[in-house]
């Protein structure tokens, strides 16, 4: 009996590590004339598409095609890096709404910290630990958004108060902070701007409360170490550990 308990236990977490490892959603397929919908699959090794009516809409993606993968609570852009001819050799851009309930949560939770994967996450992340918040307006060319800003033990999240507009940011994400002001924190991130070649996009936020030293020192130092900057504390530290 108790063989048969394990074997089972065994089975089920072979099976749980292979559903976390391909994840599959029906989708909708946005295009220029009306769009179709199929099945999206995100596993370890890419992205796979298949349109129900249409063959010419089936995609096998490696992460080394995809320059980005963008990820919202129900929508997934693809972008390649293949030109479209018609838009004067813009890199051409899927994307793929959600049909059935849920979200693509479960595709952060498997993608998240992976080098080879370039995504940029447009939502808010809810699990991580929170070391602080601080209320801010994200400024846009048009208006602004409201929200909170959180540091976490992982990185920072904009927790938007429309959420289409909400970040998560891994410390890997981050080129740099910086203050612009007394008000002003600008964070520089990895997430391709259209109209930048550089492949850099800032995010300017306005502070509605008094962003303390000590936090904005603490934002500074993570991504700088992450960048391999060897700082003097750091070798203090080492000095003291018996």
């Amino acid at each position: 009996m108790a063989f048969r308990t394990q074997a089972l236990i065994g089975a089920l977490l072979s099976w749980s590590a292979m559903t976390a490892a391909e994840l599959r959603y029906p989708v909708r397929h946005d295009h220029w004339l009306k769009g179709g919908e199929g099945t999206l699959e995100i596993h370890e090794d890419g992205v796979r598409f298949h349109e129900s009516k249409n063959r010419k809409h089936r995609w096998n993606w490696r992460w080394a095609d995809i320059q980005q993968l963008k990820l919202s609570p129900r929508t997934i852009w693809v972008l390649t890096y293949e030109d479209v001819r018609l838009k004067l050799g813009q890199d051409r851009l899927h994307r793929f709404d959600l049909t059935g309930r849920g979200d693509f949560q479960d595709v952060w939770r498997l993608l998240r910290g992976r080098a080879e994967v370039r995504l940029v996450a447009a939502l808010a992340d809810t699990e991580a630990e929170v070391l602080w918040r601080v209320p801010v307006k994200l400024i846009r060319r048009f208006g602004g958004v409201q929200g909170i800003l959180l540091a976490t033990t992982h990185g920072l999240t904009f927790q938007a108060d429309l959420a289409a507009h909400s970040r998560t940011w891994l410390w890997s994400d981050l080129d740099n902070v910086a203050r612009t002001g007394p008000t002003m924190l600008t964070v520089t991130t990895y997430e391709r701007a259209l109209a930048d070649y550089g492949s850099l996009k800032s995010f300017a936020f306005q502070l509605r409360e008094p962003l303390a030293e000590d936090r904005f020192h603490h934002l500074w130092l993570q991504v700088q170490r992450h960048h391999g900057l060897k700082l003097l504390s750091d070798d203090t530290e080492r000095s003291n550990v018996p």
